[in-house]
């Protein structure tokens, strides 16, 4: 796969694969309850990364941060949550644009973490993408307003999962690593359900599957691009989605962006094309999109 794409093909695919998984999830979250739709999604995708992690079944594993990794199983959950929550009535520009943002707020988190710098370009970018994120609020009180909350609390979870997940990626083996984001995860989801236990129709199940694999193939696209070609431009046009994402919102759900949503996804977007203008920002584990 390596020898036949190109850079270019790579992030195109992923590009196309990420707008399809936004696209379906959407649809599905608008027509099933959350956390049965969370519930099945983390079946279906922690599966998945069992089956890729089978040959390091046998590895001897400890666990020797149990606090931290019930901090990133939960941060995972929350991401979900709050993630997927925030298509039910935002506007796919705001969503997508807000989540796409969470890697200007790693180095924040590492800074509070481990005293890490946060250079001036990085600074600039995260500085304009919170100045598009107050674009997306309405001055009255609005669900709106509500949803925008939620998507931002999503980016910070995925920030801190993110980073946290891609220390312990350098020591600890892929068992450990599927533990920590999948089991607390998994049984909060579960505990969820209670009273509520309903399985979806067949059909349901397919197109959460589906997303599932979407999600695998983009970002596996995304990594192959990001090894074979430049870190800025691989971004910069992965970003470019919030604006597919916004067009295909109106023509599928018949849903007009609002200018306010507009302003946010075109700040949020400059933001990331400042930050990412400097090189060796964060390694590139950090960029799990």
């Amino acid at each position: 796969m390596q020898a036949i794409l190109s850079p270019l093909i790579s992030i195109l695919i992923s590009t196309s694969f990420f707008t399809a998984f936004i696209l379906i999830g959407k649809y599905l979250v608008l027509s099933m309850p959350l956390p049965q739709f969370i519930f099945f999604y983390l079946i279906f995708t922690a599966a998945i990364d069992l089956l890729a992690t089978w040959q390091s079944i046998r590895e001897k594993i400890r666990f020797d941060q149990v606090g931290i990794q019930l901090i990133l199983s939960f941060a995972y959950l929350g991401f979900l949550y709050c993630f997927f929550g925030s298509l039910t009535h935002l506007p796919l520009a705001s969503a997508v644009a807000i989540y796409l943002s969470y890697p200007l707020i790693v180095p924040w988190i590492l800074r509070i973490w481990m005293g890490k710098r946060v250079g001036k370009l990085l600074a600039l970018g995260s500085y304009i993408a919170w100045i598009g994120v107050i674009f997306s609020f309405n001055h009255k009180l609005q669900l709106r307003n509500v949803l925008v909350f939620v998507a931002i609390f999503g980016a910070l979870f995925k920030a801190l999962y993110q980073t946290g997940y891609a220390r312990m990626k350098i020591s600890e083996p892929p068992l450990v690593l599927w533990i920590t984001k999948y089991l607390c995860a998994l049984l909060a989801s579960t505990a969820l359900l209670v009273g509520s236990w309903q399985i979806p129709h067949w059909q349901k199940l397919l197109s959460l599957l589906l997303i599932c694999i979407l999600e695998k193939v983009y970002k596996a696209s995304f990594s192959l691009s990001i090894e074979k070609s430049n870190l800025f431009k691989t971004i910069y046009l992965f970003s470019s989605s919030i604006f597919l994402c916004a067009g295909l919102d109106y023509l599928i759900f018949n849903s007009l962006v609002p200018f306010k949503s507009l302003m946010c996804a075109l700040l949020i977007y400059l933001g990331i094309f400042f930050t990412f203008l400097q090189k060796n920002v964060l390694s590139n584990s950090v960029y799990d999109l």
